[in-house]
């Protein structure tokens, strides 16, 4: 898969052990409008995905993903590879650990009929909810929000909506 950015904070030493997570995020795009998650508590709007789960492939990350934190059904004869975010930076958990995000992001196509989503609890106090937005709402409110609170998910998903958009790549 290409690589579209590599954010490296540098803001470690390089013989500390890395801590290596994989993450699969969906890039759903219908009718001129994405499909985000967004925080109601926070504000900020993030692709639905998260972190592969043993024995998972990238596509059922994605599906699983999808389904829990949107409520839709990916179709996955639609899933397509539309590029890599790498995330380098010492770790927030372990500060004797180097922390780098391996972020797989695929466009794909979800089915109309709509499931109550399956949260996590942290999701929850977020009040994370499916929103259909305007691809340029949705990078105005995370500029925003990650000028004020400079939260490095927000960055790295600002980023791909604006690469989106700037080469028209969906």
């Amino acid at each position: 898969m290409k690589t579209i950015k590599i954010f490296d904070a540098k803001n470690y030493p390089p013989d500390l052990p890395v801590f290596q997570r994989s993450a699969v995020r969906a890039v759903i795009v219908k009718e001129n409008k994405i499909l985000l998650v967004k925080s109601d508590r926070e504000g900020f709007y993030k692709f639905p995905g998260g972190g592969m789960e043993k024995g998972e492939s990238l596509a059922d990350t994605l599906i699983r993903e999808t389904r829990e934190e949107v409520g839709y059904q990916t179709v996955p004869s639609s899933i397509k590879e539309f590029g890599l975010i790498e995330e380098k930076r010492l770790s927030t958990v372990d500060e004797n650990q180097i922390f780098h995000q391996l972020s797989y992001y695929f466009t794909a196509d979800v089915l109309d009929e709509r499931f109550d989503q399956s949260l996590d609890n942290y999701e929850k106090e977020l009040g994370f909810t499916p929103e259909w937005v305007d691809i340029e709402t949705a990078i105005s409110v995370n500029s925003e929000f990650d000028e004020k609170y400079d939260v490095s998910f927000v960055r790295r998903d600002t980023f791909v909506l604006k690469y989106i958009s700037e080469n028209n790549n969906v």
